[in-house]
């Protein structure tokens, strides 16, 4: 199964490695159990770059288990401004941390999300 888990993860992640946007934000605080629907929701008005799935990755630790993080692509200038400025806002019983990021560090995060070994380039 976990192969499989595995294999299933790198397709999606090759594929959204195909994806490309300006508009990059990395998410942190995020609940656990919180599932890309509940992360487009949060976003509620900013456009995506593509379908959900394909522009929000959640990211996981070494474990398998979410890390309280993800990535979210944007579609243009004024969503990403519109989620930037979600930063510090509540989701369910916890605040989210929302910053700046770019494709690199999207990229990394799609094809690693199994490990807790990143290495960000913050734009702030």
């Amino acid at each position: 199964y976990n192969e499989y888990k595995s294999y299933l993860s790198m397709a999606e992640g090759d594929y959204k490695n195909t994806l490309s946007s300006d508009f990059v934000c990395w998410v942190r605080g995020l609940p656990y159990s919180v599932n890309e629907d509940e992360i487009a929701e949060f976003f509620n008005g900013c456009r995506l770059a593509g379908s959900v799935e394909n522009s929000i990755t959640i990211t996981y630790n070494r474990s398998g288990r979410p890390s309280g993080e993800c990535f979210v692509l944007f579609a243009d200038q004024a969503s990403f401004n519109s989620a930037l400025a979600m930063h510090k806002q509540s989701l369910g019983k916890r605040y989210i941390e929302v910053f700046q990021s770019d494709m690199q560090d999207y990229r990394q995060a799609s094809r690693k999300s199994d490990s807790c070994e990143y290495e960000f380039h913050f734009l702030n």
